[in-house]
């Protein structure tokens, strides 16, 4: 099995416990807002700081920055709002 698949499965098994660890504290009744929640934290510390570090250490194109801010907004807001979708208390 290649390295990426049992990196992909351990990072989403991951995302999914904290989720389930998170699930009370955070706001609204509705499973779907939770995790697009969990999605836009999960971007912000993810995603963000990696883009401010990247900006900061290395010569990058001020569009390559750009792009992965808004595909890694993408993915972390899908992937929250799937398990908002499939993991329900």
């Amino acid at each position: 099995m290649p390295a990426g698949i049992i990196i992909d499965l351990v990072y989403g098994f991951a995302i999914s416990g904290l989720f389930l660890l998170l699930f009370p504290v955070l706001p609204t009744e509705f499973g779907i807002i939770k995790g697009i929640t969990l999605g836009v934290g999960m971007w912000f510390f993810r995603v963000l700081m990696n883009v401010i570090s990247s900006w900061m250490m290395f010569n990058v194109p001020g569009k390559t920055l750009v792009y992965l801010l808004l595909t890694g907004l993408v993915e972390m807001i899908l992937l929250g709002f799937l398990n908002g979708v499939m993991l329900k208390r």
